[in-house]
């Protein structure tokens, strides 16, 4: 029944072929599906998982400057014991995806222009 089922599943357009999508479909039909897991061992047995192995693009040119965009955000204000406020200023480089997290005391213009000299670059 299983394997029928996902035989008319992989029939239809744009349809989902997993074991969720069989067990939702046989209980659709109004019987009882078994669990997941053995779905999923049925399949296996009979050589219907596909494993997709992740393609890797040759030729990719990596950046040969880093940290020429970033992206600022500010997250806050968080508090401490004793009712001392602060913020986190989150600074991502957008090519290798490196992350500085810095706290800052408030979220003034002055005090982030100044954090941002003193933040090493990635």
């Amino acid at each position: 029944m299983i394997i029928s089922v996902r035989k008319a599943l992989s029939g239809r357009r744009y349809s989902q072929i997993g074991a969720l999508s069989i067990m939702y479909e046989i209980e659709r039909i109004g019987l009882k599906s078994p669990a997941i897991p053995t779905i999923n061992r049925i399949l296996k047995r009979n050589n219907l998982i596909n494993t997709s192995s992740v393609k890797q693009r040759k030729g990719i040119e990596y950046p040969s400057y880093f940290t020429l965009v970033q992206q600022m955000d500010l997250v806050g204000p968080r508090y401490l014991t004793g009712g001392s406020r602060f913020y986190f200023q989150n600074i991502i480089d957008t090519e290798n995806h490196h992350v500085g997290i810095y706290p800052i005391r408030d979220k003034s213009s002055t005090t982030i222009a100044k954090s941002l000299d003193t933040t090493p670059t990635f």
